[in-house]
Order: C-alpha cells, then sequence, then structure tokens
C-alpha cells in the first residue's frame, strides 16, 4: 500500500472512513444455538463504552455494554456448524458450566454491520453466547482454544479502479488445531 499518504493509502482510509468497508468474521461461542446450521439473523442493540478499573498499572479496561443510550450497533450472523465438546475435554472448563452436556460450542460468520469496538464481542455476550477464550465478556478459557476464538476472515473493499478486492486470510493455526480436536 505504501505511506499513508499514497493515493492507495488515501483510498483505503477514505473507504473506512465512509464505511465502504465490509468485514467478515469467523467465531466459536458457546451458549444455546442460534439453530442449526445455515440459521441467519440479526443483532441490533446499541452499545456503550465504558472505562474499567484495572489492577494492571499499565492502565485501565475497555469494556462495552448493551445500554439504551449507547450507539446503534448491529451485527449479522450465519451459523456454520454446531461442535459438541467430546467429554475428554469437558475437564478443562469451569466445574460451574454446564456448556458442551447442555449446549454444542457454534461455530459462526458474523458481520459487524455498524464499527463499534468491541461490538460482536459484545452482542454475543449479551445474548448469553460469548465467544470462546474472551473472559472480558464470560468466555470460556480452556487449554484447547489458547486464545479469543475470533478472526477476520475477510474484507471486502475497493481497488484502485474501484474493482471489488476481497482479500481472505486463513484461520490462524492455534484456532484450526481447536477445531481439529473438537471434530475429532
Amino acid at each position: 500500500l505504501g505511506k499513508l499518504t499514497s493515493p492507495s493509502g488515501c483510498w483505503l482510509n477514505f473507504q473506512f472512513a465512509a464505511r465502504m468497508v465490509s468485514k467478515e468474521y469467523v467465531c466459536l461461542c458457546s451458549g444455546e444455538p442460534f439453530g442449526p446450521r445455515g440459521t441467519t439473523g440479526v443483532i441490533s442493540s446499541p452499545l456503550l463504552s465504558e472505562t474499567l478499573a484495572s489492577a494492571d498499572p499499565s492502565g485501565s479496561t475497555l469494556r462495552v455494554r448493551w445500554a439504551k443510550e449507547g450507539k446503534e450497533a448491529r451485527t449479522e450472523y450465519e451459523v456454520k456448524d454446531l461442535l459438541p465438546i467430546p467429554s475428554a475435554m469437558l475437564s478443562d472448563l469451569p466445574r460451574s458450566t454446564s456448556l458442551g452436556v447442555e449446549f454444542p460450542l457454534s461455530l459462526l460468520l458474523v458481520k459487524p454491520l455498524t464499527g463499534r469496538t468491541h461490538q460482536i464481542r459484545a452482542h454475543l455476550a449479551g445474548l448469553g453466547r460469548p465467544v470462546m477464550g474472551d473472559p472480558l465478556y464470560g468466555g470460556y478459557v480452556a487449554k484447547w482454544c489458547p486464545r479469543l476464538f475470533l478472526h477476520c476472515y475477510r474484507l471486502l473493499l475497493r481497488d484502485l479502479d474501484n474493482q471489488p478486492f476481497n482479500p481472505a486470510a486463513s484461520l490462524a493455526p492455534e484456532l484450526n488445531r481447536t477445531l481439529e480436536l473438537l471434530r475429532g
């Protein structure tokens, strides 16, 4: 792309500022599934950012919550897969959870239709379906899911000739490994 002041850098910045860029994410969440594979929907709830005090001397923590006085936020989702947790992996979860016994994990394709901070994480958590590896929003942390399972899969934007340009990024190896373990 070159420098931010280059023609391509300016064009890219313009597209983001004008909300011309669409993003697609893949995430794995717990909680009751939205439905079987192929189920689609839109989560529409205003979100409000708040700063939480932190024990970390480097500063505070930002958290977003559902609030009627917040900014409009909309997220599309599609259920791509439902993955039961193998019984051998359940022992790695907190004892207080029925996750995996009662409900499988949901692999979702999500598209934020607005660009709010932590939008996907806050929307899913607000519906009782937090992203795996996301303790800030109530997601379970497990050895077999070594990090937040939220991955920007594809951008939809335009090149310098105003033609569609849709770069895609493969799932990170550690997230692929998580899916392999769940699928047995």
